[in-house]
């Protein structure tokens, strides 16, 4: 009987270093395993698109070829719903390939989004947009795809704030977002210093949305790269499985990276989400965990934590639990400890909308008025979350 319980204490005791639950190991923070974890993702994101610029040789100038950078990385957003990755990024890497704009009008004839999709096990498809006015003053986007193809020419709306002037010694923020289903933009901020929000805000910037091609074939880029998503949620499964939670995940989770934020979404599997029929059905119930990277300021020196630190979780905890609540007629939606849904970190002010669909996606969407509060959009069986990446000053 003896041998039988130290078999099955041994056996426990494996399943919950397994589960990141192994009591006194030596492993890092699960914070900084899962950081190691989505730097991998997104160096090979950035080498995936440098595989894609080199397959539109025959349409990006030779003087974008992939440049050295150093440490910095290029600017891109990687957008995963748990069947397709859809990654946005320049055709360019840092330094910015061109003089400095000042102002919209010297962005036209430039080359701006390389996008590319993959729905696994399906090779990745990639298209190149050049931003251009057409005869009429108007501006668009000239997708580029299947070689040989014409371009699907798309509108665009192109924004500016603020005076440029002399650009000398300016550092470039460059962001880009993703709109779910279909739409990207890019904001280029032209700063003299962007070590705090006030320098963003303060700065001249630019602001382009477009739609994504509806009907032209992408290009095939024969790379090696495609992104590791799958290992990035083992790695997500491997720390957060020992934490106790409301109810079982729904994976797979939904997964947004991008140099100044990343944000995961795991929704539960909750029966009184999937029998909901309003709003009112939602209050008070736990509808999933996130974990949130907020990063410091490309260029800069600090990173802006938010309402209680709540975008820069502990390395040790780095999950929140999410909690519909009602406050005098407005709807938040309230982090909570994951390993303690009682102990509240914050309330934010948020859409939260009942939808019969099953899909998931995940966006970001950047304001030129806003430009350091990006509003995330995540959508899972039932729910559309939208909230304001909010930041204090």
């Amino acid at each position: 009987m003896w041998k039988k319980w130290t078999a099955l204490g041994l056996l426990a005791a494996l399943l919950l270093a397994g589960c990141g639950g192994g009591g006194n190991q030596a492993s890092p923070p699960p914070g900084d395993q899962l950081n190691v974890a989505e730097d991998s993702v997104n160096t090979q994101a950035a080498t995936l698109l440098n595989d894609a610029i080199a397959a539109f040789d025959d349409v990006l100038p030779a003087g974008l070829a992939p440049q050295a950078t150093g440490t910095e990385p290029p600017p891109l957003t990687l957008a995963y719903n748990g069947e397709e990755r859809v990654l946005i990024g320049g055709p360019w890497r840092p330094p910015f390939p061109w003089p400095l704009p000042n102002g919209v009008n010297d962005l036209d004839g430039k080359p701006l989004f390389i996008t590319i999709k993959q729905a696994s096990p399906r090779p990745p498809k990639s298209h190149v947009a050049r931003l251009q006015k057409n005869d009429r003053g108007e501006w668009e986007v000239a997708w580029y795809g299947e070689r040989g193809a014409p371009p699907e020419v798309q509108p665009a709306t192109v924004e500016q704030t603020g005076q440029f002037g002399d650009t000398t010694g300016a550092k470039v923020i460059v962001k880009f977002s993703f709109r779910p289903p279909d739409k990207v933009d890019i904001i280029i901020i032209i700063c003299k210093r962007c070590n705090t929000m006030e320098d963003i805000l303060s700065s001249p910037r630019i602001h382009v949305t477009a739609p994504l091609p509806q009907a032209l074939q992408g290009r095939e880029v024969s790379s090696n790269a495609a992104p590791d998503v799958e290992s990035f949620v083992n790695k997500l499964k491997a720390v957060c499985c020992g934490i106790k939670k409301p109810f079982p995940p729904n994976w797979p989770p939904l997964i947004l990276f991008r140099n100044d934020v990343s944000v995961v979404a795991v929704p539960y599997d909750n029966p009184r989400v999937r029998e909901a029929q309003s709003l009112d059905d939602l209050i008070g119930q736990d509808i999933g965990f996130v974990y949130v990277r907020k990063k410091p300021i490309p260029g800069g020196t600090t990173t802006d934590c938010g309402p209680n630190g709540v975008w820069c979780p502990p390395r040790e905890e780095p999950f929140y639990n999410v909690r519909v609540i009602r406050e005098r007629e407005a709807t938040f939606i309230q982090f909570t400890k994951l390993g303690n849904p009682s102990q509240v970190v914050a309330t934010l002010p948020a859409e939260v909308v009942v939808e019969p669909s099953d899909g998931r996606e995940i966006g970001i969407m950047d304001s030129i008025d806003s430009p350091n509060e990006p509003v995330l959009k995540i959508r899972w069986p039932k729910i559309r979350i939208i909230v304001i990446i909010k930041v204090e000053r």
